[in-house]
């Protein structure tokens, strides 16, 4: 069965790598 806190723990890795490739893009600027 699906669990939802495997899908929260799965949401906040992507929010990270997204947060961090964001701040690289404002790094390069």
């Amino acid at each position: 069965m699906y669990s939802l806190a495997h899908h929260i723990k799965i949401d906040q890795t992507v929010i990270i790598i997204l947060f961090l490739s964001w701040r690289e893009c404002l790094s390069i600027e």
